[in-house]
């Protein structure tokens, strides 16, 4: 454990910390010695008294209706479709040949998947897709990052660990073993 140096400032409060603590000792063994109730220093002067049961009801109301608006709001929005249609286009290359020769269901598969979750169905069907969901309505606004670190990050963490780059021609993964 590392220590601080002890400044000026930080010695003043420790030693005024402790002749707070030492006075108030002191009072409370001369209150109890003369048989006096002991003072304490009360905070909440002026402050209103609570009733802890009228609080969580009010609490309970409060939420109950943010619940209650939340519920109407996703009442108001709900989809009974939770996919787009397929465009005409896409949806006959399903019936067109077989799988096994990259046509048929293969090649509808392959042009489905070139399409954004977003542009697929109508609402984020997984915890994970809120993030970056509609993202590129909000990219035309503030376009690309100026000092973007794509690069950077891709050069400095995927070759930290040792294995080779997919697009490095003289490693291989033999190398290590001679």
């Amino acid at each position: 454990m590392a220590t601080r140096s002890m400044d000026t400032r930080r010695h003043m409060f420790v030693v005024q910390q402790f002749e707070k603590e030492a006075h108030q000792r002191i009072k409370f063994y001369e209150d109890n010695k003369a048989g006096r109730e002991y003072q304490t220093k009360s905070y909440a002067v002026g402050l209103p008294s609570i009733d802890p049961m009228q609080f969580a009801l009010k609490k309970k109301r409060e939420e109950d209706e943010t619940i209650r608006q939340i519920i109407e709001e996703a009442r108001a929005k709900q989809v009974k479709e939770v996919m787009y249609p397929v465009d005409a286009v896409t949806k006959q290359k399903l019936y067109d040949g077989l799988s096994v020769n990259r046509a048929g269901r293969y090649a509808y598969m392959a042009e489905r998947k070139n399409f954004s979750p977003e542009h697929k169905f109508t609402f984020p069907l997984l915890s994970s897709w809120h993030y970056g969901w509609k993202m590129n309505e909000h990219a035309d606004l503030y376009g690309r990052a100026k000092y973007a670190r794509t690069e950077k990050i891709q050069e400095s963490f995927y070759s930290r660990n040792g294995v080779p780059l997919l697009k490095d021609p003289v490693a291989t993964p033999y190398e290590s073993c001679k």
